[in-house]
């Protein structure tokens, strides 16, 4: 299986129309100045700040930048009973309310 960098990633959310911006290694912190204030969906900067930091992690900035890309965070936690992704498809189904198939992330 090949492994790709993590500058390969941020270029592949750029060509799928998404700005991006890159983030401390394994965290959640920006590395730029003005965090998502700073995505860019220029190759050339992305290039540059991963040639900077290239173990940064990726975020995508949300909303018109984005193509009005938006998240939905479901936490669950098995310890505390906590499941947001099943309470959601509940929620969805007593409520008549669909929800089209979509892009989903598993963090750690």
């Amino acid at each position: 299986m090949k492994e790709y960098s993590q500058l390969q990633y941020a270029l592949s959310y750029v060509k799928l129309g998404f700005a991006v911006f890159p983030l401390k290694p394994r965290s959640k912190i920006p590395l730029t100045k003005n965090g998502f204030k700073d995505a860019s969906k220029d190759a050339k900067q992305v290039k540059k700040w991963w040639s900077e930091n290239p173990d940064a992690n990726v975020a995508i900035a949300t909303g018109s930048i984005s193509g009005n890309l938006f998240v939905i965070d479901f936490d669950i936690d098995e310890d505390k009973g906590i499941d947001g992704y099943h309470a959601f498809t509940d929620y969805c189904r007593e409520n008549g309310v669909s929800f089209p198939d979509t892009v989903m992330v598993i963090t750690g």
